[in-house]
């Protein structure tokens, strides 16, 4: 060791030895009990039977294996893992990243804003572009064109997602009618998954994987404009607009915490 405190040994000419260093910047080998242990992690965070099937305490504290046991009794040994996240994470490149956490079924339910409903939703039929942050928004608006951060949504987009919306938000009127069904923004999302049928969406797989995904906002965006007009009942019969009831999902939240054997969270995004 120097007067500095640090050990040349395990410092290149840039600094950084990347014999000690991961692709990924960090070993998580060499961080010990000052860091992240991602071996523990890795036991803890059970995603798949095949890693249920190791060690692990039954119901009771009882040691054994969990060969035996059905998928719904290892459902039930699963860490519940709740993702919250803000509607840009949709809006930019790590859609892709939370489509396969979707996908191969490693979360348990989502929370989120608006925005990322109808981004993912629209992402699948048109794309957004790549801009900049100093992009001057008001002459943007102008010409039709919407800045997210530094990407750039032409007014076409949610146009679209419109006219994808449209049609299922009117037949889940039309049930709400005839069959007195009681819609909640986390029914209304999973129709929306269903609807549009395309493997690049977030929303898709969650209704594949049955996830319930929670957006206390959904009429905060082009959701809420159509659903602004669907409020009003098209022969003059108001009172049976639609309705969206969001203290069930409040319920339905709370009980999946309440429920769950063990928890986790991951949030993601920010804003103010």
């Amino acid at each position: 060791m120097g007067s500095s405190g640090i050990n040349a040994e395990y410092m290149g000419s840039s600094g950084i030895n990347a014999e000690y260093m991961g692709s990924s910047g960090i070993n998580a080998e060499y961080m010990g009990s000052s860091g992240i242990n991602a071996e523990y992690m890795g036991i803890r965070w059970r995603t798949t039977r095949e890693e249920l099937l190791a060690k692990e305490k039954l119901p009771g504290g009882v040691e054994g294996s969990t060969a035996e046991l059905s998928d719904e009794e290892i459902a039930g040994l699963r860490t519940t893992v709740f993702l919250g996240m803000t509607s840009n994470m949709c809006s930019s490149g790590n859609r892709e990243v939370i489509k396969f956490l979707c996908k191969h079924n490693m979360v348990d339910c989502i929370v989120t804003t608006c925005g990322a409903i109808e981004e993912d939703i629209m992402k699948c039929f048109v794309p957004h572009y790549h801009g900049a942050f100093g992009l001057d928004g008001a002459k943007l608006r102008k010409r039709g064109i919407n800045r997210i951060g530094n990407m750039l949504v032409p007014n076409t987009n949610y146009c679209k997602f419109e006219d994808f919306f449209t049609p299922v938000a009117l037949e889940c009127l039309r049930e709400q009618r005839e069959q007195g069904t009681i819609w909640t923004p986390s029914k209304l999302i999973r129709r929306m998954g269903r609807a549009v049928d395309h493997p690049d969406s977030v929303w898709y797989w969650c209704y594949k994987n049955d996830i319930p995904v929670f957006c206390p906002a959904l009429t905060d965006g082009a959701v809420g404009d159509v659903l602004y007009f669907l409020s009003f009942n098209h022969d003059g019969m108001e009172k049976n607009g639609f309705i969206l009831d969001i203290a069930r999902d409040i319920r339905r939240i709370n009980e999946l915490a309440l429920n769950a054997r063990q928890t986790g969270v991951a949030i993601l995004g920010g804003g103010g």
